[in-house]
């Protein structure tokens, strides 16, 4: 059940009302032919072009753009990341619609998260234990906190975890910074805050709730199979080529879902596994095999951290809530620096 629907049947609004907002909500949208001629990625003539055989195939545009290969994946994705970005929240279009007053709106948005709260069943781990498993793909030596072993007053990390990180030449300062930045906006907050509950507008809260909505214990499920499935598929000497597809399909739409809700650390590495699995694509299925066998493993580690993310996000915290736990962060770091590792092996 989504917001919209709740709503209908608290009867705060009535089923034509949520029609006409819903209509409303796509037809504000731009079409993905409109952002493609604004971004200027391809000449008049070309899109004309590609308009032609669309209606001559009776298919969508995407399919005939990814068909004469004349985009790459990621400015695909960027022209997608513009059009998400002229999306309407339901919430907006009620207040401007008038349907609804802002108050309502607030109670209604609170009542439908403790509602989905009490319906969901968690089960994510402690995140001592998730972490345990992310440092052991390369930081297995690294120790607790001695009296030289100290806390990094740039960084936030121990001086023993810097360099275990960079001995193994995947850690850099850039790399930290620019985790660091991303998270600049939330600490601020937190000071102002105490890292509890923070206060929200309905609009920021609902962008929220579409991201747990979309990354929900179902959607955690499948990813979790779809990787056993390539395994399995490619121990049987079978095509795991279309599994890779589902992956990469859900982690990109989850992502979309990340960056809507301004989780910038589940954005980040998702943006890294988004990456990784686009350069596999151009590998033949015995070689696919191959490299799921050596490096899939970092996706068994990504999935229980990025529901821990999930987590925070959904009891009304930030994700700096996490970053501050310096053993978690130190995980965070190792799965990083390993996907970026992996990127520049291809």
């Amino acid at each position: 059940m989504y917001f919209g629907e709740y709503l209908v049947q608290q009867k705060t609004i009535s089923e034509e009302q949520l029609v006409e907002v819903l209509a409303y909500q796509i037809e504000a949208l731009p079409s993905f032919l409109r952002v493609l001629k604004n971004e200027k990625l391809l000449q008049p003539q070309q899109i004309l072009n590609l308009v032609e055989k669309q209606i001559e195939g009776s298919c969508d545009l995407l399919t005939i753009i990814r068909g004469e290969n004349v985009l790459t994946n990621d400015q695909i994705n960027n022209l997608f990341k513009k059009q998400c970005e002229n999306k309407s929240p339901l919430g907006q279009l009620l207040l401007d619609l008038k349907y609804i007053k802002s108050d309502d709106l607030e109670k209604s948005l609170n009542s439908f998260i403790a509602l989905e709260k009490t319906n969901e069943q968690r089960e994510s781990l402690p995140v001592e234990n998730n972490i345990e498993q992310v440092n052991d793909l390369e930081t297995e030596n690294i120790d607790t906190q001695t009296e030289d072993n100290h806390i990094d007053p740039e960084t936030g990390i121990s001086s023993v975890a810097l360099e275990s990180l960079k001995a193994l030449g995947e850690f850099n300062e850039e790399m930290v910074a620019e985790l660091e930045g991303v998270e600049a906006k939330d600490d601020s907050i937190l000071e102002t805050q105490e890292c509890v509950s923070l206060k929200i507008s309905p609009l920021q809260n609902e962008f929220v709730l579409q991201f747990t909505n979309t990354f929900s214990e179902k959607s955690k499920k499948k990813l979790t199979k779809v990787l056993g499935f390539i395994k399995s598929t490619g121990e049987a000497g079978g095509d795991i080529a279309n599994f890779y597809n589902s992956l990469y399909s859900d982690l990109h739409i989850i992502k979309g879902a990340a960056r809507l809700a301004e989780a910038k650390l589940s954005e980040k590495i998702l943006d890294q596994s988004e990456s990784i699995i686009e350069k596999v694509f151009s590998l033949d299925n015995e070689k696919l095999k191959k490299w799921g066998d050596e490096n899939l493993p970092l996706f068994d580690m990504l999935i229980p951290l990025l529901w821990e993310l999930r987590e925070k996000v959904s009891n009304g915290e930030t994700e700096t809530v996490l970053w501050k736990n310096e053993i978690w962060k130190q995980g965070y770091l190792a799965l990083y620096a390993k996907m970026q590792r992996c990127l520049k092996e291809f």
